[in-house]
C-alpha cells in the first residue's frame, strides 16, 4: 500500500524543512547573505530566519562573517564527504566503462569534472 501525499506531509517537521531551505539558499548564493536577504529569498520572517541561522551557526552548518552576512559552513562538507566516501563510482560505472572500451577499442578513463 502506498503512502498518500497527506500522510507523507504529516510526517514532516516544518522547522527542519525551513532549515534545509536556508542551507540551500546559502549554498546557491554567489556571495554571503544578510538575515534580511535570506528571509526574503526563503519567504520567512526575519525573526524566524535569524533563529534558524543561529541554530545552524551553533552546529557550524553556516558561518557568520563579521559584517552580519552568512554563508555555508564547514559542517556541510563533512556531510558531503561522508556520502562520497560511501559512493563507489568506479564500481557503479564498471559495466558501462567496459562496454564503452569494447565498442571503441580504446582505453577508457573515468574522472570527475570539478567546475565547468
Amino acid at each position: 500500500m502506498e503512502t498518500s501525499q497527506a500522510e507523507h506531509s504529516a510526517n514532516r517537521i516544518q522547522s527542519v524543512l525551513k532549515a534545509l531551505d536556508v542551507l540551500e539558499c546559502l549554498a546557491n548564493a554567489e556571495r554571503p547573505l544578510s538575515v534580511r536577504e535570506v528571509a526574503q529569498q526563503c519567504g520567512f520572517s526575519r525573526p524566524t530566519t535569524y533563529r534558524l541561522l543561529a541554530t545552524l551557526l551553533s552546529r557550524d552548518y553556516v558561518q557568520n562573517i563579521d559584517d552580519g552576512h552568512y554563508h555555508i559552513g564547514t559542517r556541510v562538507l563533512t556531510l558531503g564527504k561522508s556520502f562520497l566516501d560511501r559512493l563507489d563510482i568506479p564500481e557503479i560505472a564498471r559495466k558501462d566503462i567496459q562496454s564503452l572500451s569494447h565498442l571503441a577499442r580504446e582505453t577508457v578513463h573515468l574522472s570527475v569534472l570539478d567546475g565547468t
